[in-house]
């Protein structure tokens, strides 16, 4: 495997944990990681639809791993 897809493979995995903190349960992980309160739907809603960009990204990073084609794309995306 090459170094490049090893990378990608990594930063996916290091991003999953911050992603699943923003949306899961906002209001309990974010004032103990952030102290941000989230005590609103729509602020519960900002932050699930950050971690689904998050999820989005590493989605494309392990596809970028696993496809030569788009390895340099998304490398340039992360």
């Amino acid at each position: 495997m090459k170094k490049e897809s090893l990378f990608l493979l990594a930063a996916a995995l290091g991003l999953v944990p911050i992603a699943l903190s923003y949306g899961l349960v906002p209001q309990t992980s974010l004032p103990f990681l952030l102290d941000i309160e989230v005590d609103t739907v729509n602020s519960t809603h900002i932050y699930r639809a950050v971690m689904g960009l998050y999820l989005a990204n590493i989605l494309f990073w392990i596809a970028g791993a696993r496809n030569e084609s788009l390895t340099i794309p998304a490398l340039w995306g992360l």
